[in-house]
């Protein structure tokens, strides 16, 4: 899959071969656990240590995948809230970089949803993985634009499994604006 934004600096830049920051094995892990958590929504965040020579840490070495709990209160099929103590330990004496936020949204779109786009946290790029019971339907990378309140926008899409079928992709997955 190619760069959606060629030319474009930034993130979207650094994609690795797949297409997305996440890479293809990234992309499989995240997939695998929403598939797991569902009908609930997965969560958790990706870490990518630092590439030499670079300080966007998405080179050598790939993405570590961390799946969290699901602490949302109520609604885990619509909601994910990631524990801010489980954080913490997470975060801990990590010598790689933290990249991202990943969830999913359980028989619902790869596009960011309104809470979504509020949420979503500065600096940091956010994934977001359509599934449904029999499977991923689709990943797309997300950044918050420039300036307070800046909608989130695409940076690239993590692919798709083979056996999906083209009309089974939806925009976001392909690296469009939401």
């Amino acid at each position: 899959m190619t760069d959606p934004h060629p030319g474009r600096t930034g993130t979207g830049a650094n994609m690795h071969r797949s297409g997305s920051p996440l890479g293809a094995e990234g992309r499989r892990r995240i997939g695998a656990l929403a598939l797991a958590a569902y009908p609930e929504e997965a969560c958790g965040v990706w870490f990518a240590p630092p590439a030499r020579g670079t300080d966007r840490g998405t080179g050598a070495g790939g993405v570590v995948v961390v799946p969290c709990r699901n602490a949302a209160p109520i609604d885990r099929g619509r909601r994910f809230a990631i524990d801010p103590d489980e954080l913490r330990t997470i975060l801990r004496g990590r010598g790689d970089r933290w990249v991202g936020v990943f969830h999913s949204h359980p028989d619902g779109t790869a596009d960011p949803s309104a809470i979504d786009q509020v949420e979503a946290l500065p600096g940091l790029l956010a994934a977001i993985v359509a599934v449904e019971a029999d499977g991923e339907k689709a990943i797309a990378v997300y950044e918050r634009g420039p300036g307070p309140g800046a909608p989130l926008r695409a940076v690239g899409a993590a692919g798709l499994p083979e056996d999906v079928p083209t009309s089974r992709i939806r925009p976001a997955s392909l690296g469009a604006s939401p």
